[in-house]
């Protein structure tokens, strides 16, 4: 009787899965591992942009502060009459709306061209996607501290309390800087490959700015409560707007910030192991 072979199992297969794991693993540890080991890179590249944006300037990046203020006094002006509300009430909510939205679009749409506006100094050094994203979620972190000193005065004049729920502030602009970190790696190398992207996002951001809270309150809106839910500007806007208001955010605020936040990590590991080395070829 002839014996029937034996089944081999193909180890080639399993160390070729395990091996790619393995180097998919290494490749998203370094690129995190850059952002510290080239801190100064970073560092000094957002500081020039923001010394150069506003070169000559007297008063430099607290225009962007002073025209904020002037358009949420106006806003707040106009729509408080129609909205038919108290204009200190709705003062202090656009102030702090204006504040988290201005991050979160500018973080948006310089997403897009992290890598665009880097392209001398990626053929000259090789240089992590993440090193570029920081430098971009620092220069808006500046922005950020620049309006906060002027929306502070806002809330200060509108008489808001300062509650407990203030200390929680701290970890909702975390989630915001992680948010502008992950969509910075990954949008920059999209765009960087369909330079599409980087005008369908702006338009994007235009549309969002009227579906989200930002001029009307939750309360205010028509919209079905389930489009509140399921838009993620609205939480990730919650978490830091509710505790400058003296308020604390809801439990599903937290959940889906940390959700949207969790999600777009995702994107931005794949995007940067599939896309690392094809960047050059794409400049």
């Amino acid at each position: 009787m002839k014996k029937t072979p034996e089944l081999i199992p193909d180890t080639d297969s399993a160390n070729n899965a395990s091996q790619l794991i393995s180097e998919t693993l290494l490749s998203i540890k370094a690129s995190y591992l850059a952002i510290f080991q080239n801190w100064r890179v970073w560092w000094i590249l957002a500081r020039q942009d923001i010394q150069m944006r506003y070169r000559r300037s007297a008063i430099g990046p607290f225009w962007i502060s002073i025209s904020m203020a002037i358009m949420i006094f106006g806003i707040a002006f106009l729509y408080s009459q129609i909205f038919d509300i108290d204009f200190k009430s709705y003062l202090a909510f656009l102030g702090a709306s204006f504040l988290i939205w201005g991050y979160l679009s500018l973080a948006l749409s310089e997403a897009t061209g992290i890598l665009i506006e880097s392209e001398q100094h990626l053929r000259s050094v090789p240089i992590r996607t993440s090193v570029f994203s920081a430098r971009m979620v620092f220069r808006n972190v500046i922005i950020f501290c620049h309006n906060w000193l002027v929306i502070s005065c806002v809330l200060f004049y509108t008489g808001v309390p300062i509650t407990p729920a203030l200390l929680l502030m701290p970890f909702g602009f975390i989630l915001l800087i992680l948010f502008g970190f992950f969509c910075g790696m990954f949008l920059g190398p999209i765009t960087l490959r369909f330079r599409d992207v980087g005008q369908t996002t702006a338009n994007f951001v235009q549309f969002a700015f009227f579906l989200t809270p930002v001029i009307w309150m939750p309360s205010q809106g028509r919209l079905d409560s389930i489009w509140l839910l399921i838009n993620p500007f609205y939480h990730l806007m919650e978490v830091v707007r509710q505790p400058l208001l003296g308020k604390y955010p809801t439990a599903d605020n937290w959940i889906y910030a940390c959700l949207t936040v969790l999600g777009v990590a995702i994107l931005a590991n794949i995007t940067d192991v599939v896309s690392r080395k094809k960047i050059f070829l794409w400049l």
